[in-house]
């Protein structure tokens, strides 16, 4: 228990301690971080007790400064100051109302930190009334709000003060230690005072996990650090410690003497509670030595003093309680005699109103489900007979277009093992069918995988920044050497660099599928890869022109899906144009045919032009 005492004196004594100070307006021409650090100051140094009246005379003066400066943080400090003020003086009840005005002006202005210094005046006023528990939850839910806004960071150490003690009143050793690591954590070499209350908590904590080697250190820094502060209120906790020590060492007759020196101190007539907790004390220790008369003359004075007490608290709070209920019943009860009447008419008409409204809308409902399901099953009907016809196609056009080059690799393939003499110039020539044929196999079965892949998005597009006119003089060459197309295959551009984002790998496959289209479909005339660049829409805009066969009108819109096919023919998959579609979009762009060309073919994708940095994979 004697943690619990101890807990209990630095809390009486920490609770409501100022420094001395002008009620003049000494902070008007100051920054708002010096007014609260001299606020703060006033909170933590307690180096002499300032009357409630002064509080409320420098909240008067001040409130309309700081509100016209627009020192918000400075403005609720001093409210939550005039919160303690009203308590201390034993109005309890108005102190309560206070934070609760405090806590009502800053949710209607949405100001975080002046919610949470708001909580924080609640919290006080619930540990003032021994309520703990309480006062803990709000002093946590004020810390992670503050913690989390750069501005209120000033309150951090203060407002830890308050939920270490807290924590270890309520034997809560583990969240008692986290919070003096996070306490620590905030303190400079210069927060003297800070440091001092660091080595008495940690005193406190270590004595309640019984790690008394580690105790006593944090005793004796305490000790050392509060006397070279020479600041009145600490001297008040060291004089408690040296009574610890005394205690410890079995020197009862010093200990009561300590305990008079306490006793006699002037903050107990400030705060109540650390007055009980040293008669308390006392009376303890008379039992030790045995002098039970005395010890039961101070329990006596305990229990009258904290019967006193607890009538006089109660007495104010049922006084104000009962006062606001009288005029909110008084209120309510003309508010009554007046429209009675009516409010049942209207209870009536509403109820009724309701259930109606609520079974047309039952009836809406089951309506609504009625058609959403039929609508349902007929686009279920309708994608399972694409999803037939699609897979009869599918099957359809794959078994015709492998079929055609596996006939020739058989073919070729028997007339290479027939038994008779070949002669040299049929065997190359087989074999260069065997080989064309392969090749086709292999692109077709590559053009089907790369479909599937690009419509389930599985493959990974990997950006770089590339020179596409580099890009497209490449790609030309490529399918001069691969096609040994006689026609005038030419690449036209203004431009001798354009750099753009892209996977190259990717764009170089629509390029080449553009071109080798069209020398599929051009048997004269030339063919032409052209690249500019958009400057209202910033995109690079590319175009494939052949003097080919063309593409008819009705057949445009289908041009770019799967297995469509211009000449059934001709050699192919039908699977090039859907496939540059999807690599085009994914890419950033959109293809089409040009309807103002009819002189043959001329099909044109944009491709966006990124100024940032490289992007990661997708």
């Amino acid at each position: 228990m004697r943690h619990i005492v101890i807990c209990k004196i630095v809390f009486a004594l920490t609770f409501w301690s100022f420094v001395a100070f002008s009620t003049k307006a000494q902070f008007k021409d100051e920054s708002e971080d010096k007014i609260l650090e001299s606020l703060i100051e006033i909170d933590v140094h307690g180096q002499n007790f300032i009357p409630s009246d002064s509080v409320f005379a420098l909240s008067r003066k001040m409130t309309k400064t700081f509100e016209n400066n627009g020192s918000k943080r400075a403005l609720f400090e001093l409210k939550r100051m005039e919160v303690l003020a009203y308590i201390v003086k034993g109005q309890m009840v108005v102190g309560i109302e206070k934070a609760q005005s405090m806590y009502d002006l800053a949710q209607s202005k949405n100001y975080q930190t002046g919610i949470a210094i708001s909580i924080r005046a609640i919290g006080d006023a619930y540990l003032y009334s021994g309520l703990i528990p309480q006062a803990r939850e709000s002093y946590i839910e004020a810390y992670n709000i503050m913690k989390e806004i750069s501005e209120a960071k000033i309150f951090l150490k203060p407002l830890l003060m308050k939920m270490i003690y807290c924590d270890l009143h309520l034997d809560k050793t583990v969240e008692a230690g986290n919070y003096l690591k996070d306490f620590k954590a905030l303190l400079k070499s210069t927060d003297n005072i800070f440091w001092f209350y660091c080595h008495y908590y940690s005193f406190f904590y270590n004595d309640q996990i019984n790690n008394t080697e580690r105790a006593f250190w944090y005793r004796d820094q305490a000790i050392k650090t509060g006397r070279s502060l020479k600041i009145e209120s600490v001297n008040y906790h060291v004089d408690y410690l040296d009574l610890i020590y005394l205690e410890d060492q079995g020197e009862n007759e010093q200990v009561l003497n300590k305990y008079n020196y306490l006793l006699g101190n002037k903050y107990n007539e400030i705060l109540p509670s650390s007055y009980f907790v040293l008669l308390l004390g006392k009376a303890e220790l008379l039992v030790r030595m045995d002098r039970l008369d005395e010890a039961c003359d101070i329990y006596q004075k305990i229990y009258t003093y904290k019967e006193n007490l607890n009538i006089n608290s109660t007495v104010r709070q049922i006084d104000a309680l009962r006062a606001k209920y009288q005029a909110d019943r008084i209120k309510f009860q003309s508010r009554l005699e007046n429209s009675q009447t009516i409010r049942l008419l209207i209870v009536i008409w509403s109820i009724l109103l309701l259930l109606v409204l609520a079974f047309i809308l039952f009836l809406k409902h089951q309506i609504k489900q009625l058609v959403i399901s039929k609508k349902r099953m007929i686009k279920a009907k309708e994608k399972a007979e694409i999803s037939i016809k699609v897979k009869s196609l599918f099957l359809m056009n794959m078994t015709h277009e492998i079929r055609t080059p596996l006939n020739g690799l058989l073919g070729f393939s028997s007339v290479l093992s027939s038994i008779g003499e070949v002669d040299e110039e049929t065997r190359l020539q087989c074999v260069e069918q065997i080989k064309g044929n392969s090749m086709l196999l292999h692109k077709l079965i590559n053009d089907v995988l790369d479909i599937s892949r690009l419509e389930s998005r599985e493959i990974h597009f990997n950006y770089r920044n590339i020179d596409a006119i580099q890009l497209c003089r490449a790609v030309l060459d490529k399918v001069k050497k691969e096609t040994n197309c006689p026609l005038d295959i030419t690449f036209v551009s203004h431009y001798s660099k354009l750099m753009i984002l892209t996977d190259s790998d990717r764009l170089q496959q629509v390029l080449t599928n553009l071109l080798v289209n069209a020398t599929k479909f051009t048997t004269e005339g030339s063919i032409t890869l052209a690249l500019k660049r958009d400057t209202d829409s910033n995109y690079a805009m590319f175009a494939v022109t052949d003097t080919g066969k063309g593409i008819p009108e009705e057949k445009r819109s289908q041009i770019f899906d799967r297995f469509v096919k211009l000449n059934e023919y001709a050699q192919g998959s039908g699977l090039g144009l859907a496939i540059c579609r999807l690599i085009v979009e994914r890419l950033g762009g959109k293809i089409w045919v040009d309807p103002g060309y009819s002189t043959g073919a001329r099909f044109i994708f944009t491709h966006p032009i990124h100024d940032q940095q490289e992007r990661s994979s997708e």
